[in-house]
């Protein structure tokens, strides 16, 4: 969408001369255009759900044709992760081969996890974790030794691996805003 000819940036010399309220709104219509984008999809995402059209659909659509299209995403985000896997090569290193470990060869180990169901009490019930949250475990997992390493300095100063590093936008994030 911003992509297109409209949403183009305007000229240094015009951005240099505009107000700050002219620059405020210059990025919020960018902004409310991709939300309003977002929102339309979301909706038609619900009623592809609630009506059953996926069934109807997974007829013609095989994961052939849909691996091309995971592929293209990918190949479309490989730049952004490749630049921000570039800054440190031992981090993104691990995350890469605990997702490959994670999804190819623990795929099959279910981890026992307790549960509670009324008028049996709690039991143990066993999950695919490695199968549902590779990616996300991989993460988690990493986060947390980098943040480890951060509260124990073995990082440096400045680090792109250091989990504090950017913490002031959290501290300077507007978490609720009231129009």
């Amino acid at each position: 969408i911003l992509n297109l000819p409209e949403w183009k940036c305007p000229a240094p010399g015009v951005m240099a001369n505009m107000t700050y309220e002219d620059k405020t709104e210059l990025w919020q219509l960018r902004m409310r255009e991709v939300q309003g984008a977002i929102v339309v999809a979301s909706v038609f995402q619900f009623a592809i759900g609630v009506f059953g059209i996926v069934g109807l659909i997974l007829r013609f659509i095989t994961p052939l044709t849909i691996a091309p299209a995971i592929v293209m995403v990918g190949l479309s985000l490989f730049g952004a992760a490749g630049n921000m896997a570039g800054k440190h090569w031992g981090i993104s290193g691990l995350t890469i081969f605990l997702v490959i470990v994670f999804s190819q060869y623990l795929k099959n180990v279910k981890c026992p996890l307790p549960t509670f169901r009324k008028g049996q009490g709690w039991g143990v019930k066993k999950l695919d974790i490695f199968t549902l949250l590779p990616v996300l475990l991989s993460i988690v997992l990493v986060w947390t030794l980098c943040a480890i390493l951060t509260v124990s300095d073995a990082f440096q100063t400045g680090s792109p691996a250091r989990t504090d590093n950017k913490i002031n936008i959290l501290y300077e994030a507007p978490w609720f805003r009231f129009p």
